[in-house]
């Protein structure tokens, strides 16, 4: 990255975290692009350089944390991990955000971010094996976990990381496996 790519990364960090300050008091609706560069000291030029409205900005924080978990579960887990390696890892990946996360969710803005995504989470994301498992299985699992990330972050004392993977895991074993 040459020093103009990390000026422009810095200046989207900084519009990134100004939208978070903004989000604490503020309705989404309400925050506008001047908002933002006040916020972030920054020119309404640089915004739009990188972005063309908010939903963009939004849609980049949301993009840029599904490719960071996909690089940290490349990094950090086998191929094919067990399920509940898997699942403990999803949610202590989100953990760290659980501030910002709980203040879209609040403002219900976090569901969007999968659904706008550009980011397309896999079966190797969710500890599957990819040979084996259907489209329609692996956004079911999405749909559930990115579901339950919603309930879990909600709360205003989330139970640990670890705790919501291995309850996850004990309901799941309890559901009939055949009608």
């Amino acid at each position: 990255m040459n020093g103009q790519e990390r000026l422009a990364e810095q200046s989207r960090q900084m519009l990134v975290d100004a939208l978070f300050t903004l989000l604490a008091d503020n309705h989404y609706g309400e925050i506008t692009v001047t908002d933002l560069t006040t916020q972030a000291q920054l020119a309404r030029r640089t915004f739009y350089r990188s972005f063309a409205n908010k939903d963009d900005l939004l849609a980049f924080y949301g993009n840029r944390l599904l490719r960071q978990y996909q690089s940290a579960r490349q990094a950090n887990l086998t191929t094919t991990p067990d399920l509940q390696t898997a699942m403990t890892f999803f949610f202590q990946f989100w953990w760290p955000e659980r501030q910002r996360l709980r203040l879209l969710i609040r403002q219900n803005l976090f569901m969007g971010l999968l659904t706008q995504s550009r980011v397309a989470l896999t079966p190797q994301d969710l500890g599957l094996n990819p040979v084996s498992t259907t489209a329609y299985l692996t956004n079911f699992l999405i749909g559930g976990l990115w579901t339950t990330l919603n309930a879990w972050m909600a709360q205003e004392t989330p139970e640990p990381p670890a705790v919501i993977a291995q309850t996850l895991l004990q309901e799941l074993s309890q559901l009939p496996t055949q009608p």
